[in-house]
């Protein structure tokens, strides 16, 4: 009896409602054979081009940054050698026109001044480098009887007071500057230079230049200790440790113009340490941008859906209004090896990838309503409310107040102020000068209470930094400092029904 005969006398002997289990399941085996027909490779081949394509769009973008970026990298002010721009075109960067005496710039013109403003807030330079004349300010000054010291320190005032404002246009532009003058200089205490340098976002340092080479016509070195004011921490972080260590003989900078005058030009590993410092702070401050767009674009993927998503969005749209759809463990299971072999990455990047691969619709809708367990505990937990006690409903009535002590880079310690509104949740913090009560009062009088009102009940945990009853000024006479949750461990609330003063 042949093949055929045997199929055929088989077929005659199967029941049929097995015949129609078995067809049924077969269509099914079908169905999930070409649902998860397309491989790893396939998928991974399309997230992969996908990828790519993002960053040739961002690349475009910022090929188009720098081509057409018009602002020059670095300008000075007021040196005449122009070291520094000689040293930034020498690495290839795009240095400003400098604001000197020699290219026509006089500063104790009014005129002048505000041209010169207006140049700086049209071609916004990335760094500023001042380096006023320091002549006038010079402790030798004092020495000559015959000089009128204080009219000639009057009028150099102006050009410090002009780079100081050079230095506060820098800094709300969101730019950088370095303001330099010898240490010895009398400028460093006027009031102006010491309001700019007593800000938070304002580092200084001190620095020997003989540790730079600079040396005297007869090749001796010139130790001239020079302070540095500027909002670059790479810049503070490159001139750290720059003071000389006794070990070489030094050559005075006294005798007139022809020692004074050349020992007033930068030494060029000086100069080459300022563009590479400012290099250094722009590659850091792009990296950062870089790293909060990455951020923001994975925050993003996990939280929203993809932008060019909407075909893959309007299919499961379409698949869910099906009551009886369901996905069966075959494909579930195959679009889950291809969520581990593809990196754990998203279901809604999983499903446009399949999608764009030509997956069936089941396939798509299994990727969309993927739970995998692993990214499940790589995802951060959400923030548990804290169980509190009854809050007041008005607004401004009743705050949270503390400090913080906080260390940067350089290990330079900021007292932080920081309140916290109970109803609205509304914060604000700013760094104060110390821990002392008046600097805790003064803030709130100063930013809390103009937009905020002042608070009747502020909380504040029994810290050694926080404020006490005692000394607070503001608080109505015979009021109690305790109220129905001072008991509570760790907390002490301060009635107030005046304004802070």
């Amino acid at each position: 009896m042949s093949l055929e005969q045997h199929v055929g006398k088989l077929k005659g002997n199967i029941k049929t409602g097995i015949k129609q289990m078995i067809s049924q399941a077969w269509d099914r085996h079908c169905r999930d054979r070409v649902a998860v027909s397309k491989s790893k490779f396939e998928v991974y081949e399309v997230m992969e081009a996908m990828y790519e394509q993002e960053l040739r769009d961002n690349m475009n973008e910022t090929f188009v940054l720098e081509v057409d970026f018009p602002d020059p990298f670095i300008t000075e002010v007021y040196t005449d050698t122009e070291p520094v721009a000689r040293e930034a075109r020498k690495r290839g960067l795009r240095a400003g026109e400098s604001l000197t005496l020699k290219t026509g710039w006089n500063f104790l013109l009014e005129e002048h001044r505000a041209q010169a403003l207006k140049l700086v807030r049209r071609l916004r330079p990335y760094a500023l480098v001042i380096a006023f004349p320091c002549g006038p300010w010079s402790s030798i000054m004092n020495l000559n009887s015959n000089v009128n010291v204080e009219k000639i320190r009057e009028e150099a005032k102006i050009l410090v007071t002009f780079a100081v404002e050079l230095c506060l246009l820098q800094l709300t532009s969101g730019r950088h500057f370095l303001l330099e003058n010898p240490l010895t200089s009398a400028a460093w205490t006027l009031a102006e230079v010491l309001d700019l340098v007593d800000r938070h976002d304002v580092f200084t340092v001190v620095i020997d230049q003989c540790t730079f080479g600079l040396c005297s016509a007869s090749g001796e070195l010139h130790r001239k200790a020079t302070k540095l004011a500027t909002s670059s921490q790479a810049l503070v972080s490159l001139m750290q440790g720059r003071r000389c260590d006794g070990q070489h003989q030094h050559a005075p900078v006294i005798g007139g113009s022809k020692v004074t005058q050349p020992a007033g030009h930068y030494p060029p590993a000086f100069a080459a340490a300022i563009v590479r410092s400012f290099q250094n702070q722009f590659d850091f401050e792009s990296k950062m941008q870089h790293q909060n767009t990455i951020n923001e674009a994975m925050a993003t993927e996990q939280n929203e859906p993809l932008a060019d998503d909407s075909s893959a969005d309007e299919l499961v749209a379409a698949v869910s209004e099906e009551k009886d759809f369901t996905t069966s463990p075959a494909v579930k299971q195959a679009v889950y090896r291809l969520h581990e072999n593809t990196g754990h990455r998203s279901g809604r990047r999983l499903a446009r990838a399949l999608l764009i691969c030509g997956a069936p619709k089941e396939a798509v809708l299994a990727a969309k309503r993927l739970q995998c367990s692993v990214c499940a505990e790589q995802r951060a937990p959400s923030p548990r409310r804290p169980a509190s006690l009854p809050q007041t409903r008005q607004v401004g009535a009743k705050v949270h107040i503390d400090l913080l002590m906080l260390e940067d880079a350089f290990r330079q310690n900021y007292v932080v102020v920081q309140v916290t509104d109970s109803v609205s949740r509304f914060q604000m913090a700013s760094i104060i000068k110390d821990k002392s009560t008046h600097s805790v009062v003064q803030f709130l009088a100063t930013h809390w209470i103009p937009l905020m009102g002042n608070p009747a009940v502020i909380v504040a945990d029994q810290g050694r930094e926080s404020f006490r009853p005692s000394s607070m000024s503001f608080a109505p006479a015979g009021a109690s400092t305790s109220t129905s949750e001072s008991n509570v461990p760790g907390r002490m609330e301060l009635l107030s029904a005046q304004a802070l003063h």
